[in-house]
C-alpha cells in the first residue's frame, strides 16, 4: 500500500500530527472564510482547511490529492525562488 492511501485512511488527529512532523509547508491561501495551507509529503499533498473566524478552533478538514493540476489556485503564492539555481547575468 503507498503512503498517500496509507495517509488517507488515518483519522483526523493522525493526520495533523504526520503533518506537523514530515509536511513540507508550500503555501497557503484563502477560500470560503477557511484559512487552507498547503503541505507536501513524499508523493502526494495535503491541504489543512481551518476556520478563520475561529482560530482557537482546531483543523476542520485534510484534503489530499496527488494530481499537480489541483495546485492550480496556489500558483500565485508559492515562491520557488529558493530551489532555483542562482544565474548570473554578467559576462
Amino acid at each position: 500500500m503507498s503512503s498517500f492511501k496509507a495517509f488517507k485512511k488515518l483519522k483526523l488527529n493522525k493526520k495533523i500530527g504526520i503533518v506537523d512532523l514530515y509536511g513540507i509547508y508550500l503555501a497557503s491561501r484563502q477560500a470560503l472564510g477557511f484559512r487552507v495551507e498547503l503541505f507536501a509529503i513524499q508523493d502526494f499533498y495535503i491541504e489543512v482547511w481551518r476556520l478563520t473566524l475561529l482560530p482557537w478552533k482546531p483543523t476542520f478538514y485534510v484534503h489530499t490529492f496527488q494530481k499537480s493540476k489541483k495546485l492550480s489556485p496556489y500558483l500565485d503564492y508559492i515562491d520557488i525562488r529558493s530551489v532555483l539555481p542562482r544565474v548570473s547575468l554578467q559576462k
